[in-house]
């Protein structure tokens, strides 16, 4: 009798086995179907199935460079603070330009007459907001002052700022194709329906999110 239901248990944990083995299998098979089904669906960006790597990477800068480009290109992630190495060199090139406080001229919001001039301490702002995506890269840098800074919020548009690319802010590899870090991106138009302009083809944001090229839950304003 014992030995009846130790067999019994054994059997069943293969059966077990055997349904979780084919749950995986059955898994990366819709995996490779869902890849098939995206290299019919966006033909002009070729997948081959079941062969990925994939990093997480993507997010947005504007169309116009900010004023610390020349910085460099830097590793980069969306929605991220600026780091205190990159917070260090913006500053220092700030000072360099004698521009550690900021003059700011207020004005009355309805008659946009001038209230007064007052000295703001610096601080550092994403260009392309971090709440919509944007990516903690030089290129989307700016030093504006304090009090406007903690006040802006996620505005885009702004400052003259318009539009949006993507800035690859680590090296991405998917199948056969390949992107530096701080490899930059035009994107043409604007929220779900925009397109990003790639070295192979033109993509959706849900392809790009797929590949994870986009990384961003959020649309390019």
């Amino acid at each position: 009798m014992y030995e009846a239901r130790q067999n019994k248990e054994k059997v069943s944990r293969r059966i077990e086995d055997f349904i979780n083995k084919r749950k995986v299998i059955q898994s990366f098979i819709q995996n490779c179907r869902s890849d098939n089904t995206n290299r019919q669906t966006h033909r002009s960006f070729q997948f081959i199935s079941c062969n990925k790597t994939l990093q997480l990477i993507g997010g947005y800068i504007p169309n116009q460079n900010g004023p610390y480009a020349g910085l460099g290109q830097n590793i980069a992630s969306p929605n991220s603070d600026f780091t205190q190495s990159q917070r260090n060199q913006i500053l220092t090139d700030n000072s360099n330009r004698g521009q550690n406080t900021i003059n700011v001229s207020y004005h009355d919001d309805q008659t946009q007459n001038p209230l007064g001039s007052f000295n703001q301490a610096a601080a550092i702002d994403h260009i392309y907001p971090k709440g919509l995506g944007g990516v903690n890269a030089y290129i989307n840098a700016q030093v504006i002052d304090a009090s406007t800074n903690s006040q802006i919020g996620n505005v885009y548009p702004k400052m003259g700022y318009t539009g949006s690319r993507l800035y690859v802010g680590h090296s991405w590899t998917y199948n056969d194709m390949q992107l530096p870090a701080g490899s930059i991106l035009p994107i043409n138009g604007n929220g779900a329906q925009a397109l990003i302009i790639t070295p192979w083809g033109n993509i959706d944001l849900n392809t790009a999110r797929e590949v994870k090229l986009l990384t961003t839950p959020m649309n390019p304003l």
